[in-house]
């Protein structure tokens, strides 16, 4: 595989993010889904007289994936095999290394793939022509980035989470506050959530982003909650001069379990009376550093997610207008910690990456964008959610908090090249190029030699 991708970053390096993300999809390219013998990449990020450029859902990630997936087609149908038995005689397996070095562990590609086709209906008839299906499959390691938190206690037995993480509204707020709830067997009310402050906020490394918050802030609030409720019971024990073994959190109580006595303690009656004791809240600060362990930001070492999907459209011949009938997506997860924002994390995505391939497009003429409000700049709404079929492939075998995995990107990724995969099986016409829109189908379909009349046969 040889691949040159050029990143069109726009102008003014002072609004630039850091290259070695823009470039992370291309670098990472080297272990898309698949074993290749033998790679090349050259990638570049260029200034041009463009909008200056930065970072949305897997920056670079789509993009490379849907050149490599489109390709995989491609070659599949010049070399007469179908696209689901190419993809599996090339996927990673247990066992195989990825290009740059390192190793995964708990490899589910082919499982992952084999359970989107299965759950898609792939190879089910058709119900008329001009109905198209597409696959595409990817994998995203989560990111990492030295992270802190910072845990107080005050004598009422509420307990405040100070971190500079805001909440963009994935729920990474609502995770962090439950990791301390469980740890300290406490009701979620009696957790709250501060940012901003840079008097208690600790180093919360590149923010909300890189599939990296739970991970990474949740290991920082995991590392903080323990060694609180670590001190919460050794200071108890004290007070009541038990054993330290013989008292547990329960239920939002203190249990005590010693030979000579045995009660339920309320959890904020308890607290208060340590808090006063030892002359002000339990106040506790961890930093939570992956990359300290000598594995790199964009590491492939350790676990990764896989990633399938299957797109079922269908387009109008005489317009181009695609109708996206179907989306199924299959994941490789690991413990889910809260089932509605992870659904909603991958039907997010999925809408996203729709917009990303058949509609967003930010047209520039002659230097001034042309597409300036969201009359001309379309992204999906309501009406375009096709059906979603959601399949996971659960295993407890992440890196994040109760042994998760990443989903907030990965979920986006796919679709575009499943997208244009599927639209090249209803009608016969690759386009190379993102959006896929109705008025670039409709030229191409009507060019030279690509006619309506002649896709009919090859559609259906």
């Amino acid at each position: 595989m040889e691949i040159r991708a050029v990143f069109d970053s726009g102008a003014y390096g002072a609004f630039k993010p850091i290259p070695d993300l823009n470039l992370a999809g291309a670098h990472t390219a080297g272990g898309i889904a698949y074993h290749v013998p033998h790679i090349k990449i050259d990638s570049y990020c260029v200034y041009t007289n463009n909008v200056p450029c930065g970072h949305v859902r897997g920056p670079g990630y789509p993009q490379i994936c849907f050149a490599i997936e489109s390709q995989i087609d491609i070659i599949a149908k010049s070399i007469g095999i179908d696209p689901v038995e190419m993809r599996m005689r090339n996927l990673f397996d247990k066992g195989d290394e990825p290009l740059f070095g390192g190793h995964w562990e708990n490899v589910k590609a082919k499982e992952t793939l084999q359970r989107a086709v299965q759950a898609s209906g792939w190879r089910d008839p058709k119900a008329r022509p001009y109905i198209g299906r597409g696959l595409a499959i990817m994998q995203k390691s989560p990111g990492v980035s030295p992270t802190g938190a910072n845990i107080a206690i005050d004598s009422s037995g509420h307990v405040t989470l100070r971190m500079g993480i805001p909440e963009q509204g994935s729920g990474s707020h609502t995770i962090a506050r439950q990791i301390i709830a469980q740890e300290l067997q406490i009701p979620l009310d009696l957790v709250s959530v501060e940012t901003g402050s840079t008097d208690y906020t600790p180093d919360s490394g590149w923010g909300a982003g890189a599939s990296s918050v739970t991970h990474c802030l949740g290991q920082a609030v995991l590392l903080a909650v323990k060694e609180a409720r670590t001190q919460l019971l050794k200071d108890a024990a004290g007070l009541l001069q038990i054993e330290e073994q013989a008292i547990t959190l329960e239920n939002c109580n203190f249990a005590v379990r010693a030979s000579e006595k045995e009660m339920q303690i309320p959890f904020q009656e308890l607290v208060s009376r340590l808090v006063a004791k030892r002359g002000g809240a339990y106040d506790i600060t961890k930093i939570y550093d992956w990359a300290a362990g000598n594995k790199g930001a964009y590491s492939f070492s350790g676990v990764t997610s896989f990633c399938a999907q299957v797109a079922e459209v269908e387009v109008d011949p005489d317009t181009g207008q695609v109708s996206i009938i179907k989306i199924t997506t299959a994941h490789d997860i690991g413990t889910v910690l809260n089932p509605m924002t992870h659904q909603g994390q991958i039907e997010g995505g999925v809408l996203q990456g729709i917009g990303f391939a058949v509609m967003e497009e930010l047209c520039v003429k002659d230097g001034r964008v042309s597409t300036l409000h969201l009359g001309d700049y379309k992204i999906p709404n309501i009406k375009d959610i096709p059906e979603l079929v959601t399949v996971l492939i659960q295993e407890p075998a992440g890196p994040a908090p109760y042994q998760g995995k990443s989903i907030g990107e990965i979920g986006t990724v796919p679709i575009p090249a499943a997208v244009a995969n599927a639209i090249c099986d209803a009608t016969g016409v690759r386009l190379l190029e993102l959006p896929q829109s109705a008025e670039k189908i409709y030229r191409a379909l009507n060019s030279s030699g690509t006619g309506c009349a002649k896709q009919s046969s090859t559609a259906s």
